[in-house]
């Protein structure tokens, strides 16, 4: 960032930073399952 080579194509304001990293994600989605993960499933045998 400090060559004269850097010539970044957009510009992006400081409030618009700040509000992805302070801001909790609008879009939640469920972590958890009733079923197993697939390295516990038993392997079928082809």
């Amino acid at each position: 960032m400090q060559s004269e080579q850097f010539k970044p194509a957009y510009a992006v304001e400081l409030k618009t930073v700040q509000d992805i990293f302070e801001t909790p994600s609008k879009e939640t989605f469920a972590t958890y399952t009733k079923d197993s993960p697939d390295e516990l499933k038993p392997k079928a045998n082809k």
